[in-house]
């Protein structure tokens, strides 16, 4: 599918072989770049394997945007955001903060290092506890369906773009330039939180990384197919050599089409974790299931643990079996 609009360009891509991918990334980085040295006021960029091309601004923006209208189908054809992580590892020195911008909303941030290269940058952002849905209140907002609910909003229906674009085009600047700090664009339309939250916060952790850390992070990211994919993350203590702190999340496809499973095709682009109605649709309290893992993780410093739901237990020994190999 190819889409073209003033807000948003979107095409699949792949590569059948690992050399295959490394060429063509280095090629398609090359064409992005001369793209965006040629139109400044729009920017194009690549995330798990679909290519953007967005409408920019260079500081935040707020009120009514003119332009085309979109509706139903056609517009929910034109959107497109992914906020899973990219499958493959990733290892180095670990940095996290928050900030609290406009009167609750909370910024977070994870940064790792290798040496002096950036290996992740993630983002996402807490609403505050008295948003005006009180459905999204207090909750977070990359992997939870709130972009999901966006797209639905009217004031989508020019911009046709969501929070999760906002937070992914500043990562792939940061990425690119190996940089927190810049002079970086932002997406039209979702400008607010990326000015006033995530770029102060890149620059509060990137004083922090001069002070270095001690601490480091350890991801595993797996296409466990269907439609479902899978993450964890281990954080040790450089001195004491012991896990500090596990994280576990399956995350779902960005298109329903990929998602086999007929009752989960209405998360896609959420993980289980994070979406607010995953526990309640399928009857499987993941959250739960997740933190009694995680937390016996950490009690008994092994990745030799077993989850209460034997589903979940044969996608965490995949990501483990693999972390294990991290970990040497």
């Amino acid at each position: 599918m190819c889409l073209l609009s003033t807000a948003l360009l979107l095409v699949a891509c792949g590569g059948n072989s690992d050399s295959t991918k490394s060429s063509n990334t280095k090629e398609k980085t090359e064409q992005t770049q001369t793209k965006n040295k040629e139109n400044k006021e729009k920017y194009v960029y690549e995330r798990n394997g679909h290519e953007y091309e967005v409408d920019t601004v260079s500081g935040a923006t707020t009120g009514e945007y003119s332009g085309t209208e979109y509706k139903g189908e056609e517009k929910q054809e034109k959107m497109y955001w992914s906020g899973r992580p990219e499958v493959g590892t990733v290892k180095g020195d670990y940095y996290t903060d928050t900030i609290d911008f406009e009167d609750g909303y909370i910024g977070t941030a994870d940064v790792v290092m290798d040496g002096d290269k950036l290996v992740l940058v993630e983002f996402d952002e807490r609403g505050p506890d008295d948003y005006y849905s009180e459905t999204w209140a207090g909750q977070t907002k990359r992997t939870s369906g709130y972009a999901n609910f966006q797209a639905e909003n009217d004031r989508t229906n020019v911009t046709l773009v969501t929070i999760v674009n906002g937070m992914t085009i500043l990562e792939d600047q940061m990425m690119k330039n190996n940089s927190l700090t810049g002079d970086f664009v932002s997406v039209k339309g979702s400008s607010n939180s990326v000015r006033r939250g995530f770029i102060p916060l890149a620059e509060k952790i990137d004083g922090e990384i001069k002070k270095g850390t001690t601490l480091t992070y350890q991801a595993v990211t797996k296409d466990l197919g269907d439609g479902l994919f899978a993450r964890l993350i281990i954080i040790k203590d450089k001195d004491s050599g012991k896990i500090t702190e596990a994280k576990y999340n399956e995350f779902f496809a960005d298109t329903k089409d990929e998602i086999k499973n007929e009752d989960d095709k209405q998360f896609y682009r959420q993980s289980k974790y994070d979406s607010i109605t995953y526990a309640d649709e399928s009857g499987v309290d993941f959250k739960k299931i997740s933190d009694e893992l995680t937390d016996k993780i950490v009690k008994d410093q092994t990745l030799d643990i077993a989850p209460s739901d034997e589903t979940i237990k044969s996608h965490y020994d995949s990501v483990a079996t693999d972390m294990k190999e991290l970990l040497k």
